[in-house]
């Protein structure tokens, strides 16, 4: 159980460091606190252990509110399900053959990294190497880290982060390998090495979630939340309608949302978030529902009523919304 808290701990915040406050150390040591059910289960292909015992995997569900708690109570950062894609160019050489991986390679070095991705919670693309891939780079373009290439040649797959990994072994029998993570703009570089293949591999995701959850999972601030104004263009049903509400209710950075004016093709929705703005859009921009919308001039808007507080029918009000979206059909 102490593992497998260790595991959802590390996933939910983004953070390595979060092993190592002191309270939540003192959390591990009693994790039925914060579980709510367990149990063993058989794999489909059972194996047996040097002493004749068939192994099982250890099935853990944690209790949601209570890890999260624990996490804010030590000014961690709760991350939710929305998280940046990121694409992975990866070159292995292991002294006989040099392999770009992509979807239909098979390959150890891969193997590891997507578990490791898994356990990580971070959603890792692969490219297809299909024809378009290989008109726009070549394998010695990903080896030799040609940022200008290898960028150009990501755009088609939409991902928010690129990872670039390049797997060598030495004639020690070692094991290095060269990362790069580009993303909004940034570049971020840095070696591992490893007596075995999987002690190289490890640091490769491990830094890329460290790096990006800084960036996108902030940790909440203290006080009362923040109200902000987005407006969702598009609206021009009852399923629109809900469908825009239900994404944003479902965002990890918001914690209520309710609708604020109602005009012919548009909602503005009154959000509230303990870290603001940045953290909403920042939120919206990692998914595929909303498509960001520059607005110059605000429009007068024709509200419907909500509840005593709002305006009269038939009332125009000048209203600058603090973000603008259009929903995607």
């Amino acid at each position: 159980l102490i593992a497998a808290m260790r595991q959802i701990l590390l996933r939910v915040s983004g953070r390595s460091i979060v092993l190592t406050i002191t309270a939540i150390e003192q959390a591990l040591e009693k994790p039925t606190r914060y579980v709510q059910q367990y149990r063993y289960r058989k794999p489909a292909s059972p194996t047996t252990t040097a002493d004749g015992q068939e192994e099982q995997t250890l099935w853990v569900r944690f209790d949601q509110k209570a890890i999260n708690k624990l996490l804010r109570d030590n000014r961690m950062p709760v991350w939710g399900k929305t998280r940046p894609s990121v694409l992975l160019w990866m070159v292995v050489d292991n002294r006989k053959t040099r392999v770009l991986v992509g979807n239909n390679v098979e390959n150890e070095a891969l193997t590891l990294i997507q578990e490791q991705a898994r356990l990580r919670g971070l959603p890792l693309r692969l490219p297809l190497l299909d024809l378009a891939d290989q008109s726009n780079l070549s394998m010695g373009d990903v080896w030799g880290n040609f940022e200008d290439t290898i960028l150009l040649a990501s755009r088609r797959y939409q991902a928010e982060a690129v990872l670039v990994g390049r797997v060598y072994q030495a004639y020690s029998g070692n094991w290095t390998v060269r990362w790069t993570l580009y993303n909004s703009g940034r570049r971020d570089d840095w070696d591992a090495t490893g007596l075995t293949l999987v002690e190289a591999l490890i640091p490769g995701i491990d830094n890329t979630v460290d790096t990006l959850a800084q960036y996108f999972a902030q940790v909440e601030a203290e006080g009362e939340d923040s109200s902000i104004l987005v407006k969702v263009q598009g609206i021009y049903s009852l399923a629109n309608y809900n469908k825009a509400i239900g994404y944003l209710s479902a965002l990890s950075a918001v914690t209520e949302v309710q609708p604020y004016s109602v005009a012919k093709d548009n909602v503005m929705y009154r959000l509230k978030s303990r870290n603001g703005r940045l953290a909403i859009s920042q939120a919206i921009s990692l998914g595929h529902t909303l498509v960001e919308v520059n607005e110059l001039i605000s429009e007068p808007i024709i509200h419907q009523p909500v509840n005593a507080n709002r305006p009269e029918p038939g009332v125009v009000q000048q209203l600058k919304a603090d973000l603008v979206y259009r929903l995607i059909p």
